[in-house]
């Protein structure tokens, strides 16, 4: 039988516990950091869907960098946190499943991307990019400050 070694225990608790006293401030700033994580996947998979940029061959890997990120969105909101600097609406958490909901179908319009970026067809590819700018669009028209 192992056991844990007591300072590696108490090393664990204070980690859990300075994880769950998250400030509003850091909680808004890992936030936005995903957040701004998406948007850069997107400003780069627009400018080479547009043929702004010849790397086609990134395109896929900026699908599926996008795909993952978009797992983490209601994890970045599941907490209400508000200051200064947040873009973020309170409805977010006043209608919080619909909230959930939304992200959900940039998740599902995501996966779908990717999958169609690996195919290298690029009607394809468009309809889907397209599908995952109306998910975003659909939260931030309701979720996000001007």
């Amino acid at each position: 039988m192992r056991f844990v070694s007591p300072v590696l225990l108490a090393g664990l608790v204070v980690v859990a516990c300075s994880a769950s006293a998250a400030s509003d401030d850091d909680l808004v700033e890992y936030r936005e950091d995903a957040m701004h994580v998406l948007g850069g996947h997107m400003g780069s998979i627009g400018a080479i869907v547009k043929g702004k940029v010849p790397f086609t061959d990134d395109l896929a890997t900026h699908a599926r960098g996008l795909a993952a990120q978009s797992k983490l969105v209601k994890g970045a909101f599941k907490d209400k946190a508000m200051n200064g600097d947040s873009e973020a609406k309170s409805d977010i958490w006043e209608n919080w499943d619909d909230f959930a909901a939304k992200a959900d179908d940039l998740e599902s319009a995501a996966a779908e991307f990717a999958d169609a970026a690996g195919s290298g067809d690029m009607s394809a590819i468009r309809a889907k990019v397209g599908a995952v700018g109306k998910a975003c669009k659909g939260c931030h028209d309701d979720y996000k400050e001007d």
